[in-house]
Formats: structure tokens, sequence, C-alpha cells
């Protein structure tokens, strides 16, 4: 047996026989049993298996499960088993060996009472059908991991056992093994390697609503500089008690340009939010994620729970490749519809509003358009719309994540964040479901889950003879106005056992005749394609696309959304970028415009808001103006600017092209930090942590020195480092050192070096090891 202890909870990984960790659970129980999170992870050996009753299925010496017959089911259902302490959760995971289109069907139950092997008198949950969690399984790992299967209470009439606490002590679970479908009586090799079970328990954290108390009795967070606000949050330190919740830890950060929706695929039923949040904690900590996997989470009530340690932008685990520069709301709970198994429910208002408020928040602080998509997060190989659910990292089955009854709601999500942070969309999108779009009366491919933009899309596999062309869809543009537009068109990220087409012939219909544009859509999946720029009449212009290819055969043809921008002219911001912030107030501003020729004058703006109701400059010149630098009065936190375009009369249009709204603002104030904390630990080594603040742009950076306390001349340790903590090397016996931070903000404000050291290894804490092992984490 090996353990690690980190604070009061204890992660526990069990290679013993179930007989041999029955007797002695009591030792192995939480060090404090009043708080805390408590997880071990129990490996089944074939003397456990043994126990159950097998059915079309052989054990072997070394405890695989392997079906007898492949052209039948395997049935396996296990004695009861009895955790290592009581538990109010349990995920399974399992290993196995099985021919495509074969799966495992798996089973879970909870109890307690006289449970151990298979007698009656126990009062037993229902039985629970547990499904491969998408959070917690990257599509095509050897190990399965199974939803977490939560304690409800259970009331047993025949042995009178009711059960109102809030943990159960036994575990049950049958499997069955299905070959596939059709198999037409061939034999197939199917078996399971291993199966293991992590029991959790969170019970003794506090309730929500005790967290909600602590909340109202803290002050009032300062309002943000401008910017959507940040909703009320229940912060880390008062769901999560566990001194590994709080010690500080180092994780990678990266800029936020997506936004991902996730549901936890646990109970509805399950009452006691706060725990869950606690149970995902510990498991993810079992699982060597270092902390929660997600950013924030959210209950049907619509409270919010701090996730991820480390703030805005900080990497979380929860989608693989997508992991780095996203963000994840996870709402507590299964949202699948009610004849999928298991049965959930519709997210309800609260708890929509709340996850409309974060990615409103985050979208506004981000400059994020929720309704684009884009090939910009750096381990993707393919693009990504802005706001998605889980399951379309994936492009479909490999997860149901968010569930279906909350992945519907994704296009009313964006549209709602657009009305909170007053985004305009210059875009008029055209749906292959809509009235303006018609296509051939023959069989049409779909793909499942939901995938396409607005959850649905067509496809037909390409040809390249004419006369085996049957499939060809039209879209009616009735553009609002006269004038030159840009075309894009939608090509999903789908999976569909086979690549895009490398030549999608579209042809469109304007003023001047038509115009034939071929695509590579395997180049651009999961983006928008731009066909170019086309003149068109008031209330007239077609796009058509068919089946029919020159290069390829038998890959996908997309037929999903399009969208048009009238470009006559366009404008694109460069720099400043959005969000960004500046020391010095003297700023360089530039800017893009296609067809300058058109442009009648060209108009630069910036204000205090995002309606520009309060100017500080506005400056209007009679041509196309590309750049222009500007001296501010004063260092304002928060500012806007935007460019605006008249086209000239040639284009038919008088209405100004307005770009998007990008945000800026100077800090010219320092930032300050502290090397706070110096602990020793048993052999000789020194943590050393530090930590800053700065009430504008933030601390980006830190400088750490150190020097003997009997030199004078200091040594640079850590040179911007974005790390708050880090262990010292063991100091000779009499020797102390001083150390010293100095911190940088995103402006590119210096903090002052500190003339006195900071703290001391004179001032050393001595901890025990395993209370330290969470603040070594780089």
């Amino acid at each position: 047996m090996s353990w690690k202890q980190v604070g009061t909870a204890t992660i526990v990984l069990l290679m013993i026989g179930l007989a041999g960790w029955i007797s002695s659970t009591a030792d192995r129980a939480t060090a404090n049993p009043s708080t805390g999170v408590s997880v071990e992870t129990v490996y089944l050996t074939r003397t456990d298996l043994a126990r159950g009753q097998l059915e079309n299925l052989l054990l072997d010496e070394v405890g695989l499960l392997t079906v007898k017959d492949g052209t039948v089911n395997g049935r396996y259902h296990s004695s009861a088993i009895r955790a290592p302490f009581p538990f109010n959760a349990v995920v399974p995971s399992w290993q196995a060996d099985l021919p495509p289109g074969s799966e495992i069907e798996l089973h879970v139950r909870t109890g307690h009472g006289q449970c151990d092997g298979f007698r009656a008198n126990c009062s037993w949950s229902d039985w629970y059908e547990v499904h491969v969690h998408g959070d917690w399984t990257l599509p095509g790992a050897a190990e399965q991991v199974g939803d977490m299967v939560f304690v409800n209470a259970t009331i047993d009439e025949e042995i009178g056992v009711t059960d109102q606490g809030p943990t159960h002590t036994h575990l049950q679970f049958t499997l069955q093994i299905y070959p596939p479908p059709n198999a037409d009586g061939a034999t197939f090799n199917m078996t399971l390697r291993n199966i293991d079970f992590t029991f959790i328990d969170s019970s003794r954290v506090p309730t929500t609503a005790e967290l909600l108390a602590q909340l109202e009795e803290q002050p009032t967070p300062p309002e943000s500089a401008g910017g959507y606000p940040k909703p009320a949050v229940i912060g880390r330190d008062l769901w999560c008690e566990e001194p590994a919740c709080l010690a500080p830890v180092s994780f990678p950060y990266h800029p936020v340009s997506h936004l991902i929706l996730h549901h936890t695929a646990t109970s509805n039923q399950h009452q006691d939010w706060a725990s869950i949040v606690a149970a995902i904690w510990g498991f993810h900590v079992s699982r060597g994620w270092g902390d929660i996997g997600y950013h924030y989470l959210v209950d049907v009530h619509g409270n919010i729970y701090e996730g991820r340690q480390g703030g805005d932008d900080v990497v979380g685990v929860h989608a693989g490749p997508a992991n780095t520069g996203s963000m994840a709301v996870a709402i507590l709970g299964t949202f699948t519809q009610p004849w999928q198994s298991p049965p959930g429910i519709t997210p309800p208002p609260a708890m929509l509003n709340s996850v409309a408020e974060l990615f409103a928040w985050k979208a506004d602080q981000r400059q994020i358009d929720v309704f684009d998509a884009s090939k910009t997060l750096p381990n993707m190989n393919w693009g990504l719309p802005h706001l998605m659910g889980h399951r379309d990292v994936f492009g479909g089955p490999s997860t149901m994540c968010p569930g279906d009854r909350a992945h519907v709601l994704l296009p009313w999500l964006r549209q709602e964040i657009a009305n909170r942070i007053g985004f305009q969309n210059p875009y008029i999108y055209i749906d292959e479901l809509s009235s303006q779009f018609t296509m051939s009366g023959n069989f049409w491919n779909v793909p499942e889950f939901g995938c396409g933009n607005n959850g649905h899309a067509f496809y037909a596999w390409s040809v390249t003879d004419p006369a085996q062309s049957h499939h060809w869809g039209e879209w009616s543009l009735n553009v609002p106005h006269s004038g030159r537009y840009e075309i894009q068109v939608h090509i999903p990220y789908c999976i569909t056992g086979a690549a895009e087409t490398n030549g999608a012939r579209y042809t469109i219909t304007h003023a001047h005749g038509s115009s034939q544009v071929v695509i590579d859509q395997d180049a651009v999946v999961g983006q928008w394609a731009s066909l170019g720029n086309f003149e068109f009449s008031a209330g007239q212009g077609k796009l058509r696309l068919t089946n029919l290819t020159n290069t390829d055969e038998g890959r996908g043809v997309w037929f999903d959304a399009i969208r048009l921008r009238m470009a006559t002219p366009g404008v694109t911001l460069q720099n400043p970028a959005g969000g960004s912030w500046h020391n010095q107030l003297s700023l360089a501003f530039n800017w893009q415009i296609s067809n300058p020729g058109s442009v009648l004058q060209t108009r630069w703006q910036v204000a205090t808001d995002n309606n520009f109701n309060n100017l500080v400059a506005d400056i209007v010149w009679d041509s196309a103006v590309f750049q222009h630098n500007h001296t501010f009065s004063q260092p304002h936190p928060q500012l806007y600017w935007r460019v605006l375009l008249i086209p000239a009369p040639s284009t038919g249009s008088t209405d100004p092209i307005v770009s998007p709204t990008r945000s800026f603002g100077f800090d010219q104030t320092p930032p300050e930090s502290a090397v706070y904390g110096v602990y020793e630990l048993l052999n000789g080594r020194y943590v050393i942590a530090w930590s800053g603040q700065d009430n504008l742009s933030g601390v980006a950076a830190y400088h750490i020195d150190y020097r003997h306390v009997n030199e004078t001349e200091w040594v640079r340790w850590f040179t911007a480092t974005s790390a708050t903590s880090a262990i010292f090397p063991q100091i000779p016996p009499g020797h102390h050192y001083a150390f010293r931070s100095q911190a940088i903000d995103h402006a590119g404000n210096v903090e002052p070096p500190h003339l006195q050291p900071d703290i001391t290894t004179e001032q050393a804490i001595l901890l025990p090891h395993v209370i330290m092992l969470p603040i070594i984490q780089k």
C-alpha cells in the first residue's frame, strides 16, 4: 500500500484484496474525521472478483475477465464491497480490450447495514447506470473513467432501514460485456483487464447555505475599473478548508480565447452542492491534476463556486488539447434528455443566468466574439467555436457533455452574452434550416450530437462524376442594401469517419453575373471560411454548392450556415490590443481598412465608456487613414477605442461602418509585493512563498532575490517568474539567507527594489513533510 496525505485529505492507492482491507479500514480513515475530504482508490484483485457471480465469463489467474463465448453477452454480479470509510461519492474506472462496436454496461449501487457478501439485510440505493465521463476520459484513452455516483437517502421497507445520513459503507456492481451488433456468429475476444473504485467522503465540508452566510459576512470586493462586472463567487477558501486547497500551487497561464460549457454528470437529486464540488476536487487531485480541473462550477440555484486555483487565465484540466486558452464553466448535475440514461433535466433559469454572467464577464474582458470560431488554441489542429459545449471540442460522439438539454441552449447563450455586454454582431446569418435554404430532395447525412453551427448541419459525400452528383443546396442571400458584401461559410468539425473535401465548388450569383470559388474544406475545418467580396443588389444574391468536385470522392461536403457582412469598406483594429495596459501616455493606434478606395471619411474615437457617450478624443479625416499617434492628458484606468468609416456614394451605402470596440487602460502605479513565508522541510531545504497586488493591471511576474544575511549584495534567484513559491536549496548549518521580491504589472511598471529584506530563514516555520507536499508543487 502506498499513500499520500494532503492536509486532512487522504489519497490512498490500494493494491490488496477486499478481505485484507475490510478488516483494517479504521486504520486508514482520515487523520481528522471532523473536517476535510477523504479519497481512496481501491483496485480489485482476482480474489475480490472471484467472490462475485460469473455468467459466460472466465476469470484467469491474474484477474482478467474474458467472455467465454464471444457471440453472446458476458455478465458479472459482484458481492457487496465494504468501502475503506463511509463515503458519499464513488467513481469507477476500468480498462478493457474490446473489438469495435462492443461495449460494457456497468451498474453501481451503494448501501449500508449488514451488506457483506450477498446478505439481504442491507439498505441499498437504486441501481445507477454508469457511463464514461467525457470530462475525465480523453478519446482513445486505455482507461475509461465513469460518472461520479453520489449517495442519496434510501428506504428499505422490508427490513425497516431508513438511510437519512450523508454516507454509505458498501458498494455493489454489475456489468455486462456485449459483442458487436450484427456479428453474424463471429467470435470475438472481449476482456475486462481491471476495474477500480475511487471512494470519496466530502460530507464534512460546510453546506452551501453555510457558505452563502459566510460570503455575506465578507467585505464587498471593489468594483472593477470598467468592463462587465464579474458575478459574486463562493471562493475556494470557503468551500474547501483543506490546506491542500489553499496552499500555493504554480500552474501555467494562457490568455482565454474560448469558453467551454460542461456538466458534471452528477446527481440532480443530491442537494448538498458544496459537497459535490469538494468531491470533484478530491477526485481530480487523486488523478494527479493538482487541483479541480474546472475554472468555475454553478449549482441549480445559480450559486457560483470558484474552481481551479490561480485566477484569470490559469490553464485548467477539462478538455484535453483545448485546455490551454479556454475557460471551463461546469454546471452541477446531469442535463441529458429524459429518455437518455441517466435521464437529465433542463438547466434552471438561475443556473443559466449565472453561466451567462460568467461568460459575459470573460467575453467582455478578453474581447471574445462568442458568435465566431477560430483556430487559435495552441494545442488544437482544427478550429473551434469561441463558445461551445465540451462535445464540440472533439466533434461529437466521444462525450455527451454538457448534455443535450444544455447544449441546445448554446445559441440562446451566445445572444444573451452579446446582449449583456452590448456586442453588436456585424454579420447576417443564414442557417441551413431556415426558409432561405433549399436543397435536393434525396437522403442527406446529419452529424450526431448536435454538431454544426447552432447544433445542426448537412453533409454529402463528394463525387467526381457529374452523373453521380445528386446533392445540391442553395442559400438565398436577400441582402438588405445594395453594396459589396463578404460571404463566409461555416465548415464544422464533426466526426463522420472521413475527411472533408479538398474541392468544394461554390457558385455565387451577384450583381455582375456569377463567380465560382473552390474551398478546401479540410483545411478550414471548424472555422468560417471566406469566399471573398461581391457586389449585390438589394434583395438579391444566391450561393449554391453541390457534392461534385474535381479533387476527391467519398469525402464530406458540408452544407452548414453561412454569414454575410457588408464589405464597403471594412475595418479591423490592430493596436493597441484589447484588454492591454500601458504606462506611457503617448500611444500609436493603427488599423486595417479593406476596400480603402470606397472610404469617404475615417473617424477615430476614444471614450471612457463602451457606448462612447463620454469622448476623450474624436478626430475625422476626409479620406482613408490607417494610423494615428496620440498623447493623452491623463492616465485613464479604462478607455475604449473604435474606428468608423463613411462609405463613398459609389458603394450604394451611406451607413457608417463601425469597427468592434477595444478596451485599453493606463496604469502608472508600480505594484507591491513581499516574500511572506519561509517553511523549513525535514530535509533541510526551504519553501519560499511570495505574493503581490496591483489595483489596476494586476501583477504579471516577480523578480526574486536572495543574499546571505551577513552580506550586502543581492543575487537574482528568479527573473520575471509567474510562480508564487519555490524550493530553496539546503543551507549549511549556522547559515541564514534573506529574501526580497520585486513585482512587475501588466503595464510594465516595476516595483522599486526593497532596501531591506522581506524575510530571512531565521524566521522559518518548521512543518512536517506531508503538510508541505502541496506547497512545493511548481
